[in-house]
């Protein structure tokens, strides 16, 4: 399944954070250093920052999202432990932390973390409950998953990905057509969503709609996403 991109939130904190720390020093030359992909750089210069101030939470929780845009995640959860230790209310870091445990298919772990967020911020949190119904997916808690993508698209109406998700737990609860609105909504929002088409090929191809589903495949594949159109050649559906 994919879910939004993470480094959305990474940009939006270092470009508040990085004012507070002045125009000068560790702090905010690693946050230019991650803004324009120089994850070492950034790295360093956060390093030093922590050096300078080891009870900085901004400091550990920015080098860990360098760490994560890396790939390191390990590394990158250990320094989100330190940021939620010295931060304990810091709902990003506990979403990032559980984003990398997703990644590493730590899934309990991830659920344990995104819950956390929740409840520190339900109101406006619809990331976790996004990538906290992604988890429950990825154990087959369907029933969980499909609550929370509902309350992930009630925070925010507009998350095309939260609307993909949903039709993926729908129709692993055999809810095709419920699938297929879901598929819609996703694609209304974001036309070039290249998985919703896929998906959507998908569901129409389970009702017997044929046409439909190789013309969603189709256009998948124009936007990067072959699956669906490989599946309904493997089954002698198209040519």
């Amino acid at each position: 399944m994919k879910a939004v991109g993470f480094p959305l939130l990474t940009l939006a904190f270092a470009l508040l954070s990085a004012s507070a720390f002045g125009a000068d020093g560790a702090y905010k030359s690693g946050v230019e250093k991650i803004l324009y992909g120089d994850y070492d750089g950034a790295i360093k210069h956060f390093s030093i920052a922590i050096k300078e101030e080891p009870k900085n939470a901004d400091a550990y929780y920015m080098r860990g999202s360098a760490y994560a845009d890396m790939g390191e995640y390990q590394k990158a959860i250990e320094d989100y432990d330190q940021a939620i230790k010295l931060d304990s209310s810091k709902v990003i870091a506990y979403n990032a932390r559980a984003n990398a445990y997703r990644i590493l298919a730590k899934y309990d772990k991830a659920i344990a973390d995104f819950t956390r967020s929740i409840k520190l911020n339900s109101a406006n949190n619809a990331f976790a409950y996004n990538l906290r119904g992604v988890s429950y997916y990825n154990i087959a808690k369907y029933d969980k998953a499909m609550e929370d993508f509902a309350r992930a698209v009630e925070n925010d109406p507009n998350y095309a990905n939260a609307y993909n998700n949903r039709g993926l737990a729908y129709e692993a609860l055999g809810d095709t057509a419920k699938a297929i609105n879901d598929y819609d909504r996703a694609i209304k929002l974001y036309p070039e969503y290249g998985d919703a088409y896929a998906n959507r090929a998908l569901a129409y191809k389970a009702l017997g709609d044929i046409e439909n589903a190789a013309k969603d495949a189709e256009t998948a594949r124009e936007l990067g996403k072959n699956n669906a159109l490989e599946i309904l050649k493997k089954e002698s559906l198209i040519e």
